[in-house]
């Protein structure tokens, strides 16, 4: 550097300690189901960065899709490249769930494995993201567990989600730093404040084998959930889900993923994690369930509303859900659908724009809405147009669905818009369902608590 007052040019920089680095051998975990150009586009970007080759230990691929993975043309270069670090298994399709846990039993087998990473197939990986987490291992406490951020792929230039927290009050997860703009200087300051999180998103989490041993395996949820309650098994012993800047990938963002059976597993998941982790009192139980339920009534979304009445049910079922067939209970939430199947319009039709009635403005408009809104929803249409009007997604609220019938949602990254029609006797076979269920379940807790 040149001297005060002088031009300088900054020739490099590196993060140095007085710390002896810990060895660290890195086992990356994939699952995949029949994504071979994005699993292959992952192994490559390892295989073509040489600090990430020469500092990973091994790469575990669990392919619970179409069998033969290793004979895919586009995989031939990252094999070779990847070598005897390379590790292919196959098996029958168990989820995500279930192939993580089988990527994890085979890495904690080899006795060389320090530190393993899970990490979604269909991600874009930029290899110095995994390079720093290796680096981030060799010095962290052996306490600590590492959460890569979720950069939104369509808008690359945002944030989607740094880790989250489960809410106690409402059983709800809130992402932190969510859907920023990296873009501003603020929101880079402000990622240098670490919140703490109850888990982070397995598209790219890190953990030591001994985390592993302490706090078991994953449950076998098939998807959407099993992240979410490892996390609090974790915490719960004193693991600290730490996500840290700079450690990240471009994954989907899951606003392209709103509605259908994602939502049964969703909610029967959290049911779970609930049972085990968070405080599970009858009137918590019953108010949040019902509103849950409510919101897809109110809003002509019949099949998520039966989708949720499904997953209570199959939780009162109790552990031995979880060792049936997840095939069987997949094809089951796939014919579920054909009672209400699903309708949808090409965007490009011209629809009349609807007039989504105003946001009441207090506490007695609130009622009052509300009581119209159920009066409403149980009277059948009439006059229904031959086409639906045009809504919004953001103002598919329940306040703003009086007086629309049918309605085309316009999602802004739909080709096509799914279309919402309002039936009065849908509406009243699940409410009905739901009151029924709900009080079932909540009479199961009281009854078991007393015992």
């Amino acid at each position: 550097m040149a001297g005060e007052g002088e031009g300088g040019t900054l020739i490099a920089a590196d993060w140095v300690t007085e710390q002896a680095a810990a060895p660290v051998v890195l086992a990356a975990v994939f699952c995949t189901f029949d994504r071979v150009p994005h699993i292959a586009a992952v192994l490559r970007a390892i295989a073509g960065d040489d600090a990430l080759l020469a500092a990973i230990g091994s790469v575990i691929v669990v392919n619970q899709g179409k069998p033969d993975l290793d004979r895919q043309p586009e995989l031939a270069s990252a094999m070779a490249a990847l070598g005897d670090r390379f590790h292919l298994f196959e098996q029958a399709n168990f989820g995500g769930a279930g192939g993580f846990s089988r990527g994890i039993l085979e890495a904690c087998a080899d006795p060389e494995v320090t530190h393993v990473a899970l990490l979604d197939d269909d991600i874009l990986l930029e290899p110095q993201s995994l390079l720093r987490m290796i680096r981030i291992f060799a010095y962290a406490q052996p306490n600590v567990c590492i959460g890569g951020h979720m950069l939104d792929s369509i808008q690359r230039h945002r944030l989607y989600e740094a880790g989250a927290v489960v809410t106690n009050e409402h059983w709800t997860l809130r992402p932190s730093h969510a859907d920023c703009d990296l873009r501003q200087n603020e929101v880079l300051n402000a990622l240098l404040d670490v919140p703490a999180t109850d888990y982070n998103g397995w598209w790219m989490f890190g953990l030591p084998v001994g985390a592993v041993a302490e706090a078991g395996m994953p449950l076998p949820c098939f998807i959407r959930g099993d992240d979410v309650e490892f996390g609090l098994r974790l915490g719960g012993l004193g693991r600290l889900t730490i996500p840290f800047p700079g450690v990240a990938v471009w994954h989907e963002p899951f606003y392209l993923k709103i509605g259908g059976w994602h939502l049964y597993y969703e909610t029967r998941n959290l049911l779970i994690a609930a049972a085990l982790h968070l405080e599970f009192s009858r009137g918590k139980l019953a108010l949040i369930l019902l509103k849950r339920v409510m919101q897809h009534l109110l809003t002509y979304r019949y099949y998520n509303a039966a989708l949720v009445l499904r997953a209570i049910s199959d939780f009162m079922a109790g552990p031995a859900i979880l060792q049936r067939d997840p095939l069987q209970i997949h094809a089951g939430l796939l014919s579920l659908r054909q009672d209400y199947p699903a309708i949808a319009y090409r965007w490009e039709v011209p629809l009349v724009a609807a007039r989504p009635a105003r946001e009441p403005r207090s506490v007695l408009g609130q009622g009052w809405r509300m009581l119209r809104v159920l009066v409403f929803n149980m009277l059948p249409p009439v006059r229904v147009r031959a086409k639906p009007h045009l809504l919004p997604v953001h103002d598919l609220i329940w306040f703003r669905m009086l007086g629309l019938n049918h309605v085309a949602v316009d999602t802004y990254w739909d080709l096509e818009l799914p279309v919402l029609r309002r039936s009065a006797a849908s509406f009243l076979r699940l409410a009905t369902a739901a009151t029924r269920s709900i009080a079932r379940l909540s009479f199961s807790i009281s009854r078991r608590r007393a015992a």
